[in-house]
């Protein structure tokens, strides 16, 4: 099990990383409930990886792109969710 801090730590990793990619979290989570579920599991899945170190670096070098890091755990998750 894991604690609100290394929870609170893995959202704002996803987040951030969906803002770099520019998808539309809340918008997908707005026109489909399921999209809510969906993300949950991102962040769940997010607390699971080996690189969080590493991914904060590479959010810190990078203002957008087009894909996540090859290690990214949630990738199929950020293709599938709308472009702002």
């Amino acid at each position: 099990m894991f604690g609100l801090k290394k929870l609170s730590r893995h959202t704002a990793l996803a987040s951030e990383m969906a803002e770099t990619l520019g998808k539309d979290v809340a918008g997908a989570i707005e026109r489909d409930e399921a999209a809510a579920y969906r993300w949950r599991s991102a962040v769940l899945s997010c607390t699971r990886c080996e690189a969080p170190e590493a991914c904060a670096a590479w959010l810190a070098s990078h203002e957008r792109s087009d894909a996540p890091p090859s290690y990214c755990r949630n990738t199929a998750t950020f293709a599938g969710l709308p472009t702002r």
